[in-house]
């Protein structure tokens, strides 16, 4: 082969190596370009549903009507919560892993295996935000985190974990009274429950909380229900 033929033979095979670089950087390019709009539809679309619970949340504690204030001894505790049935109730002075100390009661109810724990106290608006704090520091002993912890002017909801032993749940304040959802079944759906139970306490008001859709927990034990997270 001729230095002629050898010079046009390196010019090509540089240009292929070149065009095929350009190929695979491009494709490369163009991978991660839709990784990243995936990527960025996937935070927009949680974001929007996370939105959307908020709001659906704050329009559920708008319309739900408050126990009266003079309520008797055994009212805050419903006989039974559609398939959960009501096995222990009592008078209470305090929930000590959350720090809270004052006159309430405490309902225990049962699904299945599963054991929901509610809590029922009077707190003052200009009590509640110091009770909240209280209560995150009232379980800094134990393993603890704060899922979540909204204030939203009407309600104020936080979801906390802790153990041991394993704890999953809620406290939920509003119009002056605070309700905190205790059990150790980490896959019950606690917003469900939290609202349905608001809603059967509510009474001759569950119309109106019917029309901002309180969630049904349907059918099911406590084992058919999901979530907290």
């Amino acid at each position: 082969m001729s230095n002629g033929d050898r010079s046009t033979a390196w010019i090509v095979g540089c240009s292929i190596a070149g065009l095929l670089g350009v190929v695979v950087c491009g494709g490369g390019l163009a991978a991660t370009f839709w990784f990243s709009m995936k990527q960025a539809v996937n935070v927009a679309q949680t974001a929007q549903a996370e939105m959307q619970d908020q709001i659906r949340a704050t329009g559920f504690a708008s319309a739900w009507v408050p126990p009266r204030t003079d309520a008797a001894a055994g009212e805050m505790v419903a006989g039974a919560i559609e398939a959960w049935r009501l096995v222990d109730q009592e008078a209470t002075t305090e929930l000590i892993d959350l720090g809270i100390e004052r006159d309430g009661e405490r309902g225990a109810y049962q699904s299945g295996a599963t054991v929901m724990d509610v809590y029922a106290f009077q707190v003052p608006e200009a009590e509640q935000s110091e009770l909240f704090a209280q209560a995150a520091d009232g379980i800094d002993q134990f393993n603890f985190s704060t899922n979540y912890s909204l204030d939203d002017g009407i309600s104020h909801r936080m979801a906390i974990s802790y153990s041991p032993p394993s704890h999953h749940g809620q406290l939920w304040w509003c119009k002056g009274w605070l309700f905190v959802f205790l059990t150790e079944d980490d896959a019950l759906d606690l917003e469900s429950f939290r609202e349905t139970y608001l809603t059967t306490i509510a009474g001759a008001e569950r119309s109106a909380l019917e029309e901002v859709g309180a969630a049904p927990l349907g059918a099911g034990s406590a084992g058919a229900v999901e979530q907290l997270e």
